[in-house]
């Protein structure tokens, strides 16, 4: 798909959060946050013609292989969210992508997301081949307080 002429570097999109999408206590679920700031990335890729349609013409697809969530409170149900998005890099294979949720203006959940291309036909990672100079960077523009770190499973635990 070609550019949108409704692209812009840093794309926002509401969403309505509904009941199926939350815990018995009417807060948004983990996975389905992450979902929503997965299809607001998607949705960003689509505007700006790097969609997994436009991949498919060169056996290519986006995989996301990280993701740093940091939340400060939770959405709940009936809450209008707005999710704010932007390419950190976007180099070779790799790409690394900011998300912001607010409610009410209010940032609740920042998210940093790491992506590779994959071709989809020798399932390897890939120089994405199509255009993308029409992308801002925003590499000092971080959601998150931290980095992305290894998840240390050594730790002493203790059964309960």
């Amino acid at each position: 798909m070609p550019i949108s002429q409704d692209f812009t570097s840093i794309f926002s999109k509401d969403w309505e959060i509904n009941f199926t999408q939350c815990l018995p206590n009417g807060f948004l679920k983990y996975t389905d946050l992450c979902n929503i700031l997965q299809l607001t990335a998607a949705a960003h890729s689509e505007l700006g013609g790097i969609s997994f349609s436009d991949m498919q013409e060169f056996n290519q697809a986006w995989v996301l292989s990280r993701m740093r969530v940091e939340i400060n409170e939770l959405p709940k149900w009936k809450d209008v969210v707005t999710v704010k998005t932007w390419i950190n890099t976007l180099e070779n294979s790799r790409s690394v992508r900011a998300l912001e949720l607010y409610v009410n203006d209010k940032k609740i959940v920042g998210c940093e997301t790491f992506w590779a291309v994959f071709n989809t036909k020798i399932r390897r990672p890939q120089a994405l081949a199509l255009p993308f100079a029409h992308f801002e960077l925003y590499p000092e523009q971080k959601a998150t307080e931290k980095p992305f770190s290894k998840i240390n499973i050594n730790n002493e635990t203790e059964m309960v």
